[in-house]
């Protein structure tokens, strides 16, 4: 996911089919998503787990995020 206008990287997690994402209030999202960096800035062979919450703009994008998991999860169900 990348910041619209300057392409920012803000969050670069793999969906998986068995993930549960969850709506929170009319504009958020939450999921728990594979945290790649380790505690220290080193890659590591243990992968860790962090809690993600997305806050929107509008319900309506909440509704197209959760859209797009849906069909990249079905994606990679394949």
């Amino acid at each position: 996911m990348r910041m619209r206008g300057v392409l920012k990287l803000l969050l670069n997690t793999p969906v998986f089919p068995t993930t549960r994402y969850e709506m929170v209030g009319q504009k958020s999202v939450r999921f728990v998503g594979v945290d790649a960096e380790a505690q220290d800035g080193t890659k590591s062979e243990e992968v860790s787990f962090s809690a993600f919450r997305l806050n929107l703009h509008s319900s309506d994008q909440q509704g197209k995020f959760l859209a797009v998991l849906r069909d990249a999860a079905d994606g990679a169900k394949d």
